[in-house]
Formats: structure tokens, sequence, C-alpha cells
């Protein structure tokens, strides 16, 4: 198992695919098509797309997708419309170290900060990575910023669902 950065798209092993095709089941956001439309319209001349990796024999593990910022400052890939950034993991076949690995790579980065957001702090996959970094002598805060609030459906389909609604809010 191996702690591999990747600055393009075309250096991705095939097996990315798939854990994007895992991962994007979740959320739009984490889908190979999210992260490279954000790459080709908002990255500014002096930015780069670093996509830390765990691989083990040609069989990427993790994906955590960051940005290079100006300087050293190192963020997630994400911009205003990300509802939640995460770390793309496989859980299908997780192995012992992932998170370790991933924390090892990132901790011998050079960097001032690293800003991951928008998180779920009830992730966790990235409540193990924070604590992997925070072994490796990377120190981490947390802060609440946003909740992401979900109405789940009882059966209902959408139709039933907005009648059920004010008039007011159908209307706007």
């Amino acid at each position: 198992m191996q702690f591999v950065c990747y600055q393009q798209w075309q250096q991705l092993p095939d097996s990315a695919n798939i854990l994007f095709s895992r991962c994007e089941q979740d959320s739009v956001f984490n889908s190979r098509v999210w992260y490279e439309t954000l790459v080709e319209h908002t990255l500014e001349p002096d930015e780069s797309m670093l996509l830390a990796c765990v691989v083990n024999e040609g069989q990427v593990l993790a994906i955590l997708p960051l940005l290079r910022q100006r300087g050293d400052a190192i963020t997630a890939l994400s911009n205003r419309y990300t509802t939640h950034f995460y770390l793309l993991i496989d859980h299908s076949g997780v192995q012992d170290g992932v998170y370790e690995c991933l924390a090892k790579g990132i901790a011998k980065l050079e960097f001032s900060s690293i800003h991951l957001d928008p998180i779920d702090h009830h992730d966790p996959d990235l409540n193990h990575l924070v604590q992997a970094l925070q072994s490796h002598g990377v120190e981490a805060h947390s802060y609440f910023k946003l909740d992401n609030w979900v109405h789940r459906l009882r059966g209902e389909c959408f139709d039933e669902f907005m009648a059920a609604r004010p008039s007011k809010l159908r209307n706007t």
C-alpha cells in the first residue's frame, strides 16, 4: 500500500474510475465529472489539482481531491455549490492502514495549512483521517459552518410531497 499524488487526470490508474463510480452513488459531488468540471472551470492560474491517493497493486483504495493554492495552502477541491466534501474510499475492500497511509503521505507534503470544507462532522471516514493526521503531528481544528437539511420521503412521490407544501412555497 502506498501514498501517491496525481496532478493530472490521465495519471490516475484506471481503477480510480471504479472508485468514482461507487462513490458517486452517494452524491454527485463524489463524481469524477464534478471534479473535472471544477478543475476545468474554477482553478486560478496559480492553483493546481492534487489527488492524494492510496494505491495497492494498481487498485486505488482512496482519493482525497485537493487543491494546492497560492503559496503553500491546500484546500478541499470544492466550491460554493458543493454541499459536502468527502474522502472517496473503497468500503468494499477497505484494508487496515488506508487512513494511516493517507495521513502519513499528506503529513509529508509541504503546506502551511489544509482546509477541508464543507464536511459533515459526523462523516466517519474524515474523522478517521483527522485522527490519523493528528497522530502524525498535523494539528486539526473543526468549526461549524453549515447544515444540509434533508426531508426524507415516507413512500410519497414528489407530486404528493409538493401538494402538501404551502401555496407560497409551491409557487416560489
